[in-house]
């Protein structure tokens, strides 16, 4: 079950846009119960319940959004709802993937932090899950007249948001691949294992034509996504010669 990397590759994933942008604010205010030794959550509010995940498609250029964020004096008003995010009802600190107007696209997605305890921030029943069930929490979010400080939105200068919000659905995607070969690994293990303590005509199940030729599908499938996932980490971390 991946959903404890899960769980610890939010946080990371939740404050990079903050960090990269230098947001002294979020950072002085949010980061430090993230740096304590007690377990913190964090919470990634992306997708919605009118569009689903399509708000992740490059397609939409952000106009997909329907969680508006509007500026009012020096505070952040977000009105809307988020479904299945991780960590959702159960984290410290969510980012919100907004937008300021639809009609901007890309320039109108703006990522905003909003603390637990924020008045107008409240979850339905997390969902009653098939796989991911032990650290992986998803329920639905909603915004309600949810006021936050303007320093809260990742990249102060407007317009930036939308370089960070393309680059962590790049490396969700990539993590995302990895979690589901480590999946796929652990239910090849137990195939592997079961075969190979079941016998009939004489022979393990795993010896006769039919098994094997299964599992050598899915032993090619496993290491192929392997090794496709590795070869985009190592581009990650050699940007300077594949690029960003």
């Amino acid at each position: 079950d991946c959903g404890i990397a899960m769980t610890l590759s939010i946080p990371p994933w939740v404050f990079g846009p903050a960090l990269r942008s230098h947001n002294e604010r979020v950072i002085n205010d949010l980061c430090p119960h993230f740096c304590a030794e007690e377990f913190h959550e964090a919470c990634q509010a992306m997708t919605e319940p009118e569009g689903g995940c399509n708000i992740e498609s490059a397609d939409y250029r952000g106009k997909g959004i329907h969680t508006i964020a509007r500026l009012d004096g020096d505070e952040w008003v977000i009105n809307g709802a988020k479904q299945f995010p991780s960590g959702a009802s159960v984290a410290d600190a969510y980012l919100v993937t907004c937008t300021t107007d639809p009609k901007l696209a890309e320039e109108g997605i703006a990522l905003i932090y909003v603390p637990a305890d924020t008045p107008g921030l409240s979850f339905d029943k997390p969902e009653n899950k098939m796989g991911m069930r032990y650290t992986d929490v998803n329920a639905s979010i909603h915004l309600d007249n949810v006021r936050v400080p303007k320093e809260y939105r990742a990249s102060l200068e407007p317009g930036k948001d939308h370089q960070s919000f393309r680059n962590f659905l790049s490396w969700g995607r990539l993590s995302s691949a990895a979690f589901a070969v480590g999946a796929a690994q652990a239910a090849l293990d137990i195939a592997l294992d079961f075969t190979s303590n079941r016998f009939y005509g004489g022979k393990q199940v795993r010896q006769h034509s039919l098994q094997a030729a299964m599992l050598a599908d899915m032993i090619i499938g496993i290491q192929s996504a392997r090794f496709y996932y590795l070869t985009v980490a190592t581009m990650f971390d050699n940007r300077k010669v594949y690029g960003s």
